[in-house]
């Protein structure tokens, strides 16, 4: 049976550059009006917990983890490991009723929070990942971390990645017909352990998606 493990912790500080780029700014800076109503919604999302749900695994010849089989980029993400952590964390409902709140108001201010609570539970899942790199041990390094629909990862393994979390019943966390998570503002990931740190690329650099929106 896989021991599973709970973590909650505060976002923490969000990255402004992160904000913006959801917001399509690219390497421009915002408006003042933008900016000020960003930093007023940062400091409220990061005073949010994040609530999390991992477990460390070993990691089978062909990257199987019993959810399907990992594609090619996954496997190049995890070459190397012999251990890896999977983990789904949530904002919870208080982000997504933040982000109501703000559209009540307006559109604009309504897509300003959209992009904090994303840049939000990308540093909340960052803080997670500095504490599973201490849970680690010394001598194992962390890769990025990868999620379902990233690359060639299929979205179908959503499903099953959170059964295996017991996500539903931990964290609240489920999934609409097109395999998108309720609450909004959650991530699931699996993440190597390595022993020799990480050639891999992260973020936009290593994404192969060239058509996104948010790529910079």
């Amino acid at each position: 049976m896989t021991e599973l493990h709970r973590y909650t912790s505060p976002v923490g500080q969000i990255d402004r550059r992160e904000v913006y780029r959801y917001l399509g700014c690219g390497r421009n800076q915002p408006d003042p009006r933008t900016v000020e109503l960003a930093e007023s919604l940062c400091k409220q999302v990061e005073a949010l917990p994040l609530e999390a749900v991992w477990c460390r695994l070993p990691l089978a010849d062909g990257y199987d983890f019993g959810l399907g089989k990992a594609g090619r980029s996954l496997t190049a993400n995890l070459t190397g490991c012999r251990e890896t952590f999977l983990f789904a964390a949530t904002l919870g409902l208080a982000a997504d009723r933040l982000i109501r709140r703000e559209e009540a108001l307006s559109e604009a201010r309504g897509v300003i929070a959209d992009a904090v609570a994303s840049a939000g539970v990308e540093a909340g899942c960052n803080r997670l990942c500095a504490h599973l790199s201490e849970i680690a041990g010394a001598g194992k390094y962390l890769r990025p971390r990868f999620s379902p629909g990233y690359g060639d990862f299929p979205i179908t393994v959503q499903q099953p990645l959170l059964d295996l979390l017991s996500a539903r019943k931990l964290l609240g966390l489920t999934l609409t017909d097109s395999l998108l998570m309720l609450p909004t503002k959650s991530v699931s990931a699996i993440v190597g352990i390595s022993p020799t740190p990480s050639g891999c690329r992260r973020g936009c650099e290593g994404c192969e998606s060239l058509d996104c929106p948010y790529r910079i």
